[in-house]
């Protein structure tokens, strides 16, 4: 795994007992010219404009200053890439033990939300760096 990867994990305290096949996966399609900033595993739900029906993607999720990717396990040859320049607002919540549940709406409409980290701080962490990413592109 690449150091960024490797570092991201130890910093949000992401548990990859099961999930190291999803991360690895993850990990190897994005380029070497990105760095990670965020790696976990993830449960995406996507909502998508003019669609009645939901989408899930079980897997795992990355940001990068440039863009967030999502990996389904069921297809691990290709992630899914969201340019971050797309990305209207990011917003999080936490309720008691529960991780965080974020929650990204995108300028077609798309909106998906993930669990991430169990530790509100880190939680706002995140969310400030995703939305700091956003300031830069505009």
């Amino acid at each position: 795994m690449r150091h960024d990867t490797e570092s991201c994990l130890k910093k949000f305290k992401v548990a990859t007992i099961g999930n190291k096949k999803n991360i690895a996966a993850l990990d190897s399609a994005i380029p070497e010219n990105e760095t990670i900033f965020y790696i976990a595993p993830a449960t995406v739900r996507f909502f998508i404009p003019n669609q009645t029906v939901k989408l899930q993607a079980v897997g795992a999720i990355a940001f990068t200053p440039n863009n967030c990717y999502v990996m389904n396990m069921l297809n691990l040859a290709e992630p899914q890439i969201y340019p971050l320049n797309s990305l209207m607002s990011v917003d999080h919540s936490a309720s008691g033990l529960m991780a965080s549940l974020f929650e990204l709406v995108f300028f077609d409409g798309t909106i998906f939300k993930f669990d991430g980290c169990r530790q509100r701080d880190l939680a706002a962490e995140l969310q400030q760096q995703i939305k700091s990413t956003i300031t830069l592109r505009k």
